[in-house]
């Protein structure tokens, strides 16, 4: 996700789905913020901040080969509805 081109975050992002019936979770989340090390050392995100920007701009969708063409169509409307609706960039295009 480019989030300087969107007017909201992952979560809400998500949470947008989450409306449209579709579940997205975090994709990736950094070994610091796991409770093992997250526990043991004390790394904060501007000390690994590759890990941290990726974190911030990766979801999970649906995907699986039960997945019938219907569904995947409804699943790519959603998320354009949903970034065209949350970027002045793309808001301006459509307009």
């Amino acid at each position: 996700m480019d989030l300087e081109q969107l007017s909201n975050d992952r979560g809400e992002f998500i949470e947008k789905l989450a409306n449209c019936a579709i579940g997205a979770s975090d994709h990736f989340i950094p070994l610091y913020q796991l409770p093992p090390y997250r526990d043991r050392y004390d790394w904060a995100p501007a000390s690994i901040p590759v890990a941290w920007h990726s974190y911030l701009r990766m979801i999970s969708l649906p995907m699986n080969n039960m997945m019938t063409e219907n569904i995947v169509n409804e699943l790519i409307a959603a998320v354009g509805d949903i970034v065209s609706s949350n970027s002045p960039i793309l808001a301006f295009i459509a307009a």
